[in-house]
């Protein structure tokens, strides 16, 4: 009888040395899996081609990616935690967040081009995305991204210069100026 009952009580703990070997293999499974999604998400984030920032409630920065860094030219170490206005910001940013009460942003998703300044002073321009982002209906972070447009400010420049070129040129004459395409056609 106590042999018996010493042979039930031994696969008693079999079955739950079994379990709990299942539930740990189970749990590591779920702890790898996790790792795997936050390396994931972190290497969008980070990876990104444009560049993205999240700043808090008070405007200051919790987060920059490499291509933000890698624009500005300032690294994360520099930014984190500064509030407005950015060191990125040159005077007419600051007048029109100023004068714009972006202070008080949060309601809203947010689309503008803005001028900035890299680190070496030169300028460049981008089309800022601000978004919100809510956790019981407050303003939890903004979530920003930036594109890159300050080769087509550029071109768009370059452009305006031509034409107020050509139209003075033209205007000045002395003669009558037509400019015709090859199918005969009067152009201007």
């Amino acid at each position: 009888m106590i042999a018996e009952h010493l042979s039930k009580t031994k696969r008693v703990q079999l079955r739950v040395s079994c379990s709990s070997s299942e539930i740990i293999t189970e749990r590591k499974k779920a702890e790898e899996a996790l790792k795997e999604s936050e390396a994931f998400n972190a290497s969008l984030l980070n990876d990104a081609p444009n560049p993205i920032m999240v700043t808090g409630p008070d405007s200051s920065i919790r987060y920059v990616n490499g291509a933000l860094e890698k624009l500005t030219g300032y690294n994360s170490g520099e930014i984190i935690g500064l509030k407005v206005p950015y060191p990125w910001w040159p005077q007419d940013t600051i007048a029109k967040f100023e004068a714009e009460n972006w202070g008080g942003r949060g309601k809203e998703t947010v689309l503008q081009e803005m001028h900035f300044k890299k680190k070496n002073e030169d300028s460049f321009w981008v089309i800022l995305s601000l978004h919100p982002i809510k956790k019981d209906g407050e303003l939890n972070y903004n979530l920003v991204n930036w594109v890159d447009i300050t080769e087509r400010r550029q071109a768009e420049e370059t452009l305006r210069e031509s034409e107020k070129k050509f139209s003075t040129v033209f205007q000045a004459g002395p003669a009558i100026i037509a400019i015709t395409a090859l199918k005969k056609m009067v152009i201007y």
